[in-house]
């Protein structure tokens, strides 16, 4: 995939993140913050050699049981205290690992972008010389997530079976 179609998608996603209601914005920010959770954990050290990774992790985990505004917050102030005195600053810790904690502290669409972010920082360590290069990742990443926004866009009827 070329720069044109990354850039069309994310215009696109943006596009349809704009026109969602409240409740569905929340689906898909839900859904970003599980997969930047899905993409760091499988870097997470053991935890005998956990320098503070966790504990970012474990920001995010706290918003997803409540997806509340003053969770969200929250969140935000632990990335703030990471940043001013904390992990984060102290280079205890690699701040990818606040990847999912920064998806669940920011709007719908940042966290699309702190997810496509994470997708390619994530790669690279992976496969620093196989992987694929940034700006596939990038428009993989891009798709993927407009084709998750569409089908939580997608009005469900409860009258209708599923088809098979």
């Amino acid at each position: 995939m070329d720069v044109a179609t990354t850039l069309n998608a994310r215009d696109s996603l943006m596009t349809l993140l704009g026109q969602m209601n409240a409740e569905r914005r929340l689906q898909f920010k839900f859904g970003m913050v599980v997969r930047t959770l899905w993409w760091v954990a499988g870097l997470l050290p053991d935890e005998k050699a956990d320098h503070g990774e966790r504990v970012a992790v474990k920001a995010a985990q706290h918003w997803l049981r409540d997806l509340s505004d003053s969770s969200a917050r929250e969140v935000e102030g632990f990335l703030v205290a990471e940043a001013v005195d904390g992990g984060i600053r102290h280079h205890d810790y690699d701040p990818l690992f606040t990847a999912p904690a920064g998806a669940a502290a920011v709007s719908p669409e940042l966290a699309a972008e702190i997810v496509v972010r994470t997708a390619v920082a994530v790669d690279r360590r992976r496969k620093p010389d196989a992987g694929m290069c940034e700006e596939e990742v990038q428009a993989r990443t891009w798709n993927d997530l407009l084709n998750f926004a569409y089908r939580i866009a997608e009005p469900v009827s409860h009258d209708t079976p599923p088809q098979h």
